[in-house]
């Protein structure tokens, strides 16, 4: 009897499986030309083995508008610049992005009958950006940085070696606290808060993330970490409100614009940590993977001439007169760029087929079909870019191509539209003023671990792990590297 009801349940499960699979491969979107996989998965598999050549193949059979079934979700990848266009500037309504945000991310946001993104994110948003959008403001906090910035960089070259990217976030993510919670708060809870952090990051990159329901899955865990952290950051909101700190301690400027936005006290932990998560998982990633090229290239000289002939001042160097470093920052922009910038669809578009063709494709609104953006492919694009694969600063130091990508749309690392970016200053003051040129002038940095031949972009034997990020991609394996202090010491 036992084994009858075994076997009739799977083959109940067997059945739903076969309903559900079939009614995915049912799509509005016919005419979408479909990105092919080798089984019954969909682009599943072949996806999942490598994503950026999978993408890079089917744009070069298929044009900049097709379908990648991931067997539970589907993406129409939508690629070029006219195209981008559309699709990042698109009013609400017509294609979403705060529906997507509380489709994938809800554990960041309160309830929808608490509070609803597409009407009081934007009043927040405006108030955020005169707290990181401008240089004038981001320079208040240069000694608060200086310190962490000094004090990890001592660390690291006392040690035989580090795990780089672990060590690359911990500087970045003390940093971000003590920029929007303050110096105290962030010594207090930094032990805890940092292996937290790390362990939500990893949880939030993984695919199972996006397709499990809430409850199940990596959702359990993140919802534990998340009132981890959101306890103690609004008791510091309060006790600040109530002894009237705001006024008095420039640290905390830039949680202030957010209270006078009139947010609602609920979400201030989410507030803080969805920022503080966005400047991370994209700062500590570029700025990881730009020391380990410019070693790697031989081209850590170019950095070397700028900053000896631009030194700093009071411990920030002149980076608006430093074009080298900007150039990496866009080639590393370029190259490591958000893998997916996913919108919710919400009412038909009509986009172009291909950059080559003047023929149009319309795609409609779809359930569990996201349509998405990859910068990171289209920084590939090898009609664009000479030796697309390759990390070549140069590239970017023509400032009028550069002006055309951008203006065309090709090339946009801080994004554009209705959702920029609102840390790009704070990006090019903190790692082109700071962190790069102080760690390139004081200090050697050599990778000990093992690199695999032949693998990674122009061949630095380290791969970037595209399955499973959040923004700028980490490295597939831990990367360990030896920091070692110049005759002259940092200041």
């Amino acid at each position: 009897m036992e084994g009858n009801t075994l076997f009739l349940s799977l083959v109940l499960v067997v059945l739903v499986f076969l309903i559900f699979r079939l009614k995915q491969r049912r799509s509005i979107n016919v005419h979408v030309p479909r990105a092919k996989g080798s089984s019954f998965f969909g682009a599943a598999v072949d996806y999942g083995k490598d994503p950026i050549n999978f993408l890079l193949k089917a744009r070069k059979d298929l044009g900049d508008v097709f379908i990648v079934d991931l067997f539970v979700i589907k993406f129409i990848f939508v690629l070029g610049g006219k195209n981008a266009n559309k699709i990042l500037t698109a009013s609400e309504d017509k294609v979403s992005f705060w529906e997507m945000v509380l489709r994938f991310q809800p554990k960041f946001l309160p309830p929808k009958d608490k509070f609803n993104p597409a009407t009081q994110m934007p009043p927040v948003y405006r108030a955020l950006k005169p707290s990181i959008g401008t240089f004038a403001k981001v320079e208040e906090y240069r000694y608060l940085w200086i310190e962490i910035m000094n004090r990890h960089f001592e660390q690291w070259s006392q040690q035989p070696s580090i795990d780089w990217f672990v060590s690359a976030s911990n500087l970045v993510l003390e940093s971000a606290f003590t920029f929007y919670m303050g110096a105290e708060f962030t010594k207090n809870h930094m032990v805890s808060l940092f292996d937290d952090y790390r362990h939500l990051e990893k949880l939030m990159a993984s695919p199972l993330f996006l397709v499990l329901p809430e409850r199940m899955g990596p959702g359990r865990e993140i919802d534990k970490i998340l009132k981890k952290f959101f306890v103690p950051i609004e008791a510091e909101v309060r006790r600040r409100q109530e002894n009237n700190l705001f006024a008095t301690d420039v640290s905390l400027g830039a949680f202030q614009n957010i209270l006078n936005a009139n947010v609602v006290e609920s979400v201030y932990g989410m507030h803080v940590l969805s920022i503080v998560f966005a400047i991370v998982v994209n700062m500590y990633p570029t700025f990881s993977w730009t020391v380990l090229h410019a070693y790697n290239s031989g081209k850590l000289h170019k950095f070397l001439e700028e900053i000896q002939s631009h030194p700093a001042t009071d411990n920030v160097y002149p980076f608006n007169e430093m074009p080298y470093s900007e150039a990496a920052l866009r080639e590393t922009g370029r190259l490591y760029s958000n893998f997916l910038l996913p919108r919710v669809l919400k009412t038909p578009i009509v986009l172009q087929k291909s950059r080559t063709s003047t023929e149009e494709i319309a795609v409609y609104p779809q359930n569990n079909t996201l349509i998405v953006y990859s910068a990171a492919i289209s920084g590939r694009d090898a009609s664009l870019y000479e030796n697309p694969g390759e990390w070549m600063p140069e590239r970017f130091l023509d400032l009028e191509r550069y002006k055309k990508l951008y203006l065309d749309n090709d090339f946009y690392q801080f994004g554009f539209g209705l959702h920029p970016c609102l840390g790009e200053k704070l990006a090019h003051y903190y790692l082109r003023g700071l962190l790069w040129p102080t760690l390139f002038e004081n200090f050697d940095v050599e990778i000990v671990s093992p690199v695999v031949k032949g693998k990674g972009v122009s061949n630095l034997g380290i791969e970037p792990n595209w399955k499973e990020n959040l923004g700028t991609p980490v490295a597939k394996d831990r990367v360990e590297v030896r920091v070692t202090k110049k005759g002259s010491k940092v200041k």
